[in-house]
């Protein structure tokens, strides 16, 4: 694996940079040969881009009502991307393997989600889920989704869907919950003072988009303007590495939860 693609591409969280090298090291002897993936909330194409780093073969499908990411038409997974809800994708055929990564929380009837999954997935087959656990709340405030989840929780949906756990890792730990405390907090901070300022304008008609609007381009232009800077990227990366480094001697505070189930 090139790690520098993954340390200069997007700015990370613990979690995700985490998760991303636990993955790749794990996924290999399970995707020998071609598969059929399916990519539940397929987004960014986040899985897409690590199949894509370890030269996966095979036949891709993401699945999403919003997807944003680009397929590469040169890669060797023959891939496309269905716009839909997952509840309402339909294939006739199963996949060998099923990634469903920090999408379960942002569903109410979050078991619905596996249950469905499960039926896609081929008998021997692999279900890889990424959750957020109830640590990342006190960073995030319910930002992520409807639910957080606790070791014990998962277990129980897992084993009430009749899948076996192959892996369970847990993903970052208390130095990046401290990082994602400074990072996340830095920005709510700047969100309140902005309130008055921003009903303000609207009250005079200076400013006539939605608060949802004017928040995203105020963070984008001040706290996160470096997201655009590839060095700020990379010395982002690497104390996030640093970070999840020492983080992997203790796992305290784990802020996901990655789970490789068999069918």
């Amino acid at each position: 694996m090139n790690r520098s693609l993954i340390i200069n591409s997007i700015p990370f969280s613990p979690s995700k940079l985490d998760f991303s090298h636990f993955l790749i090291k794990e996924i290999g002897s399970i995707i020998k040969g071609g598969k059929d993936f399916l990519d539940v909330g397929c987004g960014r194409l986040f899985f897409y881009d690590l199949l894509l780093q370890i030269n996966a073969k095979g036949n891709y499908i993401g699945v999403d009502l919003e997807p944003r990411g680009t397929i590469n038409p040169l890669s060797k997974l023959s891939s496309k991307v269905v716009k839909t809800d997952f509840l309402k994708f339909s294939s006739p055929k199963k996949f060998d393997i099923i990634a469903c990564l920090w999408v379960l929380e942002h569903i109410k009837s979050d078991k619905v989600v596996l249950n469905r999954a499960a039926h896609f997935l081929k008998r021997g087959g692999y279900l890889i889920l990424a959750i957020p656990s109830i640590w990342s709340w006190p960073f995030e405030f319910g930002r992520h989704g409807y639910h957080y989840y606790s070791k014990n929780q998962i277990v129980r949906y897992i084993e009430e869907v009749g899948l076996k756990i192959e892996y369970f890792y847990e993903s970052a730990g208390f130095f990046g919950f401290l990082f994602m405390i400074v990072y996340n907090w830095s920005r709510f901070l700047i969100l309140v003072v902005s309130l008055p300022i921003f009903f303000i304008f609207s009250i005079f008609g200076i400013y006539r988009k939605s608060w949802k609007d004017f928040s995203k381009s105020l963070i984008s232009s001040t706290l996160y303007r470096y997201h655009r800077l590839k060095f700020c990227i990379v010395v982002h990366n690497y104390i996030v590495r640093a970070l999840v480094t020492i983080d992997n001697l203790f796992k305290l505070l784990p802020a996901s939860y990655v789970i490789i189930v068999k069918k």
